[in-house]
């Protein structure tokens, strides 16, 4: 029996192993960077801005209560325990409607955080080469959340920025390549203010904070690599 666990835990941790893909380590990172070539991919597809707003908020509760009330005096109860229970699937209806309807929309593509780090990288590591040549680094940034939200519904009348994006190095091995490098950013902006004041001047406020947050990340990157 003890050699039966013995052996199921020896197959477990091996599978285990083999799942997870190990990253090198800082100095191996390194070495890389100061031999290979490095190119930047361009950002194709900027992360949208999204706007999720008071007005938003309060538009969905009032559809999901008149929809659900709807839905509750729809049925007709002919003794108290119908009634009750047609008064829950109604609630339950607005509650799910409530969460079903966006709570944010798209409010442009004004420039966001990965487009500014992916232009500071590139202006770093200049090298344009075409083949993924054996060895060669190619860097890609990849943005996951760039939106505006109220800080408080009823408290402070601020928007926040929050963003999160991440940068993979992937290094070429002929047929098959392998990331070798994970940097991960996120987080939200110091700045609070109310969302006109965000949208100024064509969003001239936001800009100056994704360069910022593009210049944080920028320096966690090259911190990962083992340049600075």
């Amino acid at each position: 029996m003890k050699k039966a666990s013995a052996l199921l835990m020896l197959l477990l941790t091996g599978c285990a192993t083999q799942g997870t893909a190990r990253l090198p380590g800082a100095e191996e990172v390194l070495a890389k960077f100061q031999r290979n070539p490095v190119a930047v991919s361009p950002v194709t597809a900027p992360t949208p801005l999204i706007e999720r707003t008071k007005s938003t908020a309060v538009g969905n509760f009032l559809v999901a209560s008149l929809v659900s009330s709807a839905a509750g005096s729809a049925g007709k109860a002919t003794n108290p325990q119908t009634f009750q229970a047609n008064t829950q699937i109604s609630q339950e209806f607005g509650r799910q409607l409530n969460q079903a309807l966006p709570t944010g929309y798209e409010a442009g593509a004004n420039r966001s955080a990965d487009i500014a780090l992916a232009q500071r990288l590139a202006e770093r590591f200049q090298w344009a080469g075409t083949d993924a040549a054996p060895g060669s680094i190619q860097l890609t940034v990849r943005g996951k959340r760039w939106e505006l939200a109220y800080e408080s519904f009823l408290s402070s009348s601020d928007y926040v920025l929050s963003y999160e994006m991440e940068v993979l190095a992937t290094e070429s091995g002929g047929e098959k390549s392998r990331v070798i490098s994970h940097v991960s950013c996120a987080g939200s902006a110091a700045a609070r203010m109310p969302l006109d004041k965000w949208q100024a001047d064509d969003y001239q406020l936001l800009r100056q904070e994704a360069d910022a947050i593009s210049g944080q990340c920028f320096e966690k990157a090259l911190k990962a690599y083992g340049l600075i």
